[in-house]
């Protein structure tokens, strides 16, 4: 056998090989999104047994298939259903698949997923780590969003220095981009933790932001001034030299526009992650102050809950689809 007709054997097998892997990623990604729809369904029905029975299936494909966000969606249905044991074995594998991750959000979903465990039941689990990396990323990108969650899970954590430290960071970013919206959620944060003076400093600075937002009135002609001969109109001043103050003064408020909409730009690039991810962030029941107990909850915080994260799900054929893929 001559060496093409080797070479184009082997290129035959790739192809054929790299179609069979892309379908079965596909057939995996699908019973994966279908077994999670049916988890949060039999849970909103309280079949818990059944509920389980699906999220358990679904963390194992998302093991197979090396997907954290499967996992960790899975092991947080779990922990609702207090099937701990194999929640915590889903959490470890996803601490592992993120180990080398440069997403603020994974651990920030993996943080939230960890303090979902009871307290003694966290043994080997280290919610600080993945929150530290969160915050160390949050401070690269100066994403506000990420400061603001890691803040709310170090308060859960009863580690009030390092909550602090997040919301001053995100503070400093709201500053330097003077965003309102910004200020008033870091507000509500010291709000609801008990710094009402930290939070009126906030809000105060979301009242200054919106009204140097306003629409501001042109500036004046050179040489003009409220009071004296100008009034009347501004004395003689050179063409040249008129021509080159407006031209200075007409780059400055150009340049301010343009700084101001790539920070709008990136904020709502910043904002639609923090969505995508957001939620990993609610459970049924949010205790307010110490933590989230997501285990104990009556039964419209369960079907609320459920109902949301199935919102994510279309039915079709008797199957779940995840929206979006």
């Amino acid at each position: 056998m001559s060496r093409n007709s080797i070479n184009l054997i082997v290129c035959l097998l790739a192809i054929v090989f790299l179609g069979s892997v892309s379908g079965f990623s596909q057939d995996q990604q699908k019973e994966i999104d279908n077994s999670l729809g049916q988890a949060y369904t039999y849970l909103s029905e309280k079949n818990f047994e059944k509920a389980k029975e699906m999220f358990i299936v679904a963390g194992g494909l998302a093991v197979s298939a090396d997907d954290w966000e499967p996992l960790l969606e899975a092991a947080q249905g779990l922990i609702v259903c207090k099937e701990f044991a194999k929640a915590k074995e889903f959490l470890h594998s996803a601490s592992d698949m993120l180990e080398k991750s440069t997403d603020a959000h994974a651990y920030l979903a993996l943080a939230y997923g960890m303090l979902g465990l009871p307290p003694d039941r966290r043994e080997s689990l280290f919610p600080a780590i993945p929150l530290d990396r969160a915050y160390a990323l949050g401070i690269q990108t100066q994403d506000w969003y990420v400061m603001s969650e890691v803040a709310k899970l170090n308060f859960a954590l009863k580690d009030k220095s390092k909550a602090l430290d997040a919301l001053y960071y995100a503070l400093t970013v709201a500053k330097s981009n003077q965003d309102p919206e910004a200020c008033m959620t870091i507000a509500s944060i010291y709000e609801k933790y008990h710094y009402p003076d930290k939070a009126e400093e906030c809000r105060q600075l979301a009242r200054l932001y919106r009204t140097e937002q306003k629409t501001a009135l042109p500036p004046p002609p050179p040489g003009w001034s409220p009071v004296g001969e100008s009034v009347a109109g501004p004395p003689a001043i050179d063409v040249e030299a008129g021509k080159a103050i407006r031209a200075s003064a007409d780059q400055q408020i150009s340049d301010k526009r343009e700084w101001a909409l790539e920070q709008k730009r990136l904020d709502a690039q910043r904002q639609q992650t923090f969505y995508t991810y957001s939620y990993f962030y609610t459970y049924p029941y949010d205790y307010p102050y110490d933590g989230y107990y997501i285990y104990e909850y009556d039964d419209d915080d369960l079907r609320s809950w459920c109902d949301f994260r199935r919102s994510r799900y279309h039915y079709v054929d008797g199957w779940y689809i995840r929206i979006g893929d």
